[in-house]
């Protein structure tokens, strides 16, 4: 049963189909966004994220990725960031540690304590929109797809976005390459941790129900791990493991074009693994 509507349009959805059901997945009929028919109550979500490893090292292929949104948004002239669900820190630390004023938000007390121990500022949501400041960038990095009611989330966080700043997302994207071809054994199909899963025409409609304009999205990325069997293939998978699909691309100039070319397919057919959001205030 269908617990409750779609969170762009409010309309009724029809569930996703038996292959679906462990996901408890179903589908907006006019803005196509597909989303738990459930939503997981707050000690099935805390027992849940308490298995996630929060101190997992930084690789320098991740930091290298990080270099490069903080040298577009310093071009731009940002010195104001804020990550919403900052999970371990790492960015919030990174930025900082680049000149950047940084602060994350995190609504796990117990990890919001850790990472102040750490050293890296960590307020909540609610003391972030008591304050005055806005932000010249908040970045979403896959977190959007977890929160119950990501409409009221993007709203609010509208308000603390600069008149010419960015919204950054990273997030799922359904129509995949690989949910195509791996039906309900993606990864990304995974209850409770993800409720929502927009695709590029559902992430758009919900960024404008909420107050953003300029919208561009793209797809990029592409898994080869998913789509090795789990069983009789230890040394394979772990060769094909995504830190080093990563290194591998990262190896010269011809692996890093193969990588461009991919993701540029992959962006123009709407099949990446991940969407890649920007977005400004309206």
């Amino acid at each position: 049963m269908v617990k409750r509507n779609c969170l762009i349009c409010g309309k009724s959805p029809a569930m996703l189909g038996p292959r679906y059901s462990q996901s408890n997945l179903a589908k907006c009929r006019d803005c196509n966004l597909v989303f738990s028919s459930l939503i997981p109550s707050e000690d099935e979500l805390h027992q849940h994220y308490s298995q996630y490893a929060r101190n997992a090292e930084v690789s320098r292929l991740t930091t290298s990725v990080y270099d490069t949104w903080i040298q577009i948004w310093r071009g731009k002239g940002y010195q104001t960031h804020l990550d919403f669900g900052c999970g371990s820190g790492d960015l919030v630390d990174y930025a900082n540690r680049q000149g950047f004023d940084s602060v994350g938000t995190e609504i796990n007390f117990e990890v919001s304590e850790k990472l102040v121990k750490r050293g890296i500022p960590v307020k909540s949501l609610d003391s972030i929109l008591i304050q005055p400041e806005t932000y010249d960038v908040i970045t979403i990095i896959e977190v959007i797809e977890h929160v119950s009611d990501p409409k009221s989330i993007l709203e609010t966080l509208n308000q603390k976005l600069s008149k010419n700043g960015i919204l950054f997302i990273t997030s799922p994207n359904f129509n995949s390459l690989n949910r195509y071809l791996l039906k309900n054994r993606w990864r990304a199909l995974w209850y409770p941790d993800h409720i929502n899963i927009f695709n590029k025409s559902s992430i758009k409609q919900i960024l404008f129900k909420s107050g953003f304009s300029n919208v561009h999205v793209k797809t990029q990325g592409h898994i080869i791990l998913d789509l090795i069997p789990n069983q009789g293939e230890g040394s394979r998978r772990k060769s094909f493991s995504i830190e080093n699909q990563r290194q591998f691309y990262a190896r010269n100039k011809y692996t890093s074009k193969l990588k461009e070319t991919l993701n540029q397919i992959l962006s123009w057919t709407n099949l990446g693994d991940t969407l890649v959001v920007t977005a400004t205030k309206e």
